[in-house]
């Protein structure tokens, strides 16, 4: 689905904003990985929620450098949201 999708964003993207001078490229999907033998299944989102908890523990410093890089900037409350 998320192919499908970005493929549709990147056509309508590149139709409405063609020749656009400023514009020179546009980031689909904001997750700069290439695969690289990672998995994002439900099991093992569970697992990478599980070794952030073990290893870390609770999350309520939101000011700690982990939970800011594990988060993006984002608040977080719990690792379920991460």
């Amino acid at each position: 689905m998320f192919r499908e999708m970005s493929s549709r964003l990147s056509g309508e993207l590149s139709r409405r904003y063609h020749g656009v001078r400023g514009l020179k490229a546009w980031h689909v999907g904001n997750e700069y990985g290439g695969g690289g033998g990672m998995c994002y299944c439900d099991s093992c989102a569970r697992g990478f929620r599980r070794w952030l908890s073990d290893r870390y523990g609770s999350i309520d410093d939101r000011q700690s450098v982990v939970v800011r890089e594990v988060s993006g900037g984002s608040t977080i409350h719990d690792w379920s949201e991460v």
